[in-house]
């Protein structure tokens, strides 16, 4: 379980995480949320670590990972390539549960194509946010004053997404929708 469960597969984890915090979720959302939490935002170090060193080491280290992969065993003893075999499906169901959720969340979306199925899925949800309601409206009042033309940015994208008709959101639908936009830096 060390070997193939600890290793590559928490390696594969930590670069979904990356990506889906730093690129789906977007940095400056992330730097919007440090600032809220702790009163300053990250400096430009943090910022170029989190959004790109870290996926790129993460992800030479867990390539060279596969490319250097040896089964389990030492001089003493060899492993039978069953035990091989049990130990590599335990670090795969780790590891396909990413992308298997991803493909769901996917393809739950009323989005008229797969492209905008694959945009609905990565946009935050109505309840997204603090779950303390105190502490979320101060969170939502936050973003607002943080950035106050997200919510031009949100009527805009919404008439460019919608092919037929055009839905004006109700303020709701800005708080919730706002938190995302202009985020992939």
């Amino acid at each position: 379980m060390d070997v193939y469960g600890g290793g590559i597969a928490v390696l594969f984890i930590a670069i979904a995480e990356c990506i889906s915090l730093l690129w789906i979720y977007g940095l400056r959302n992330v730097c919007d949320d440090v600032q809220f939490m702790l009163g300053k935002k990250p400096n430009v170090y943090w910022r170029i670590t989190w959004s790109f060193f870290a996926p790129v080491i993460l992800s030479v280290i867990f390539i060279m990972s596969l490319v250097k992969f040896k089964p389990l065993g030492d001089d003493s003893y060899d492993y039978p390539d069953w035990a091989d075999a049990v130990g590599f499906c335990l670090g795969c169901l780790s590891i396909a549960q990413i992308p298997i959720c991803a493909i769901f969340s996917i393809f739950q979306q009323k989005g008229s194509s797969l492209k905008n199925k694959f945009l609905l899925s990565t946009k935050p949800t109505q309840d997204w946010g603090p779950s303390d309601l105190d502490l979320r409206e101060s969170w939502l009042e936050f973003k607002r004053k943080s950035h106050p033309t997200l919510l031009l940015n949100s009527i805009a994208e919404h008439v460019n997404s919608t092919t037929h008709t055009v839905a004006v959101p109700d303020e709701e639908t800005f708080r919730c929708r706002g938190n995302s936009h202009g985020s992939r830096t």
